[in-house]
């Protein structure tokens, strides 16, 4: 399949599956609904995915804002913060997101998956198989072999 009909199709999917893997890995569903302030990290995470789901963007990136000024090393409030600023089309600002997970916790495969988006989104065919192959090379020691699949089929789409 020609990479124009395969990859671009395939994006909007990978970006939504990018906030899916956060979200599932970590049992996240309906928000809290108490006061910013008394709110854990992980109940502000929960929070930003259920506004980012209702489709008020910017209060959900506020929650993971919220969650990584709480957690400062919150690698999955940053990979949640690298997803959404990826939808709104703000790349740089995603891949600092998405760098900034990476740090924190380097054997989170999301923010991998998540760059390589980015970067497949731009046309960077060559480093997103890079940042790809670190992601699939995390999930094969965790044994993952469903998001590996994924990954594969991403891999193998351009």
């Amino acid at each position: 399949m020609p990479v124009s009909n395969s990859w671009w199709f395939k994006f909007p999917i990978a970006i939504g599956l990018t906030a899916a893997i956060a979200a599932s890995a970590y049992g996240f569903g309906i928000a809290n609904k108490a006061p910013a302030s008394k709110l854990q990290a992980a109940d502000l995470l929960e929070q930003g995915f259920s506004l980012r789901a209702a489709g008020q963007l910017p209060e959900a990136l506020a929650a993971f804002e919220q969650a990584i000024e709480t957690k400062p090393n919150y690698a999955e409030a940053y990979t949640a913060k690298g997803a959404l600023l990826a939808k709104q089309g703000k790349n740089s600002e995603a891949v600092a997101a998405f760098g900034q997970a990476i740090e924190a916790d380097p054997q989170l495969a999301a923010p991998y998956l998540g760059w390589s988006q980015v970067l497949i989104q731009q046309g960077k065919f060559m480093e997103a198989k890079v940042v790809l192959s670190q992601a699939r090379s995390t999930l094969k020691q965790q044994s993952d072999t469903q998001q590996t699949g994924v990954v594969n089929h991403l891999m193998s789409s351009f």
